[in-house]
C-alpha cells in the first residue's frame, strides 16, 4: 500500500498513513485488520466502520488540506454523515485526535502522495 506523509502545526508533528485511493483500497478501509493505524483515503467525503472491530477518530479535509471537521471515537457498525466539500479522510486511532491537540484551527499538509 501507498503511504503519505502529513504534516500538522499544532503539535510539530509528522505522520505517515497508508493510502487508500482507489475503489477497492477505499471501501476496504481498514476492514479486516485487527488495531487501527493510519489511512488516508481520497477523494471521498464520507466513510463507514460497519464490520471493523474498533472505533476511530476521522479528520475530514478540503482540496487544500485544510480540516472541515474532527470526529472522535466513531464506534464500529456507524454511517457517518458526509461532509461537505471534504476531498481527504484521515482514519486514526481513537484518542489520537484529542491526545495530540488537534482542533479545526490546526494547519496541515502533505509533504508527500503516493
Amino acid at each position: 500500500m501507498y503511504q503519505s506523509c502529513i504534516k500538522f502545526s499544532n503539535p510539530d508533528m509528522i505522520l505517515q498513513a497508508d493510502t487508500a485511493h482507489t475503489f477497492f483500497k477505499r471501501a476496504k478501509g481498514l476492514l479486516g485488520t485487527s488495531k487501527p493505524r493510519p489511512l488516508l483515503i481520497y477523494p471521498g467525503n464520507q466513510i463507514h466502520t460497519i464490520g471493523m472491530r474498533y472505533p476511530i477518530d476521522i479528520i475530514y479535509f478540503d482540496k487544500q488540506f485544510q480540516i472541515l471537521c474532527l470526529e472522535h471515537d466513531i464506534l464500529p457498525g456507524k454511517i457517518c454523515s458526509p461532509v461537505r466539500k471534504a476531498y481527504y479522510i484521515l482514519e486514526l486511532p481513537s484518542g489520537f485526535i484529542e491526545q495530540n491537540l488537534i482542533t479545526e484551527k490546526t494547519l496541515a499538509c502533505i509533504s508527500s502522495i503516493r
